[in-house]
């Protein structure tokens, strides 16, 4: 269902945001495969699954910000099965903006997918 909204209201590009987000945010934890960016970085134990919800919760957040409280509600849900502790809040930080890691201090460049204005 979300997918069919996601596709009626801004096709092909926020999709294919939404799953750059989350690859370049799991990738940066695992490294293995090349990035398609490159400049993501995560810490080293940092938890892929809580870099996957905070990327995937950034992303719909922007492009939909009045299902904003649904979004919210659905992340502390998934952030809940990931154990508390320094491995989570180094996976959400791999989406955070402004997170001062390995990146120099920039923010994850795929932020800027949630910035771009859809024509």
């Amino acid at each position: 269902m979300l997918l069919d909204v996601v596709m009626n209201k801004f096709g092909c590009y926020a999709v294919a945001a939404f799953a750059l987000a989350m690859f370049e945010a799991v990738n940066a934890v695992t490294g293995d495969y090349e990035p398609y960016l490159g400049t993501v970085c995560a810490k080293t134990g940092a938890s892929a699954d809580a870099a996957a919800v905070a990327a995937a919760h950034r992303v719909l957040s922007t492009y939909f910000p009045a299902a904003a409280p649904t979004l919210d509600a659905a992340r502390v849900v998934s952030l809940a099965a990931i154990p508390d502790g320094q491995a989570e809040a180094d996976g959400i930080a791999v989406s955070t903006p402004n997170t001062t890691m390995s990146s120099g201090g920039r923010s994850p460049r795929f932020t800027a997918l949630t910035r771009t204005t859809i024509h």
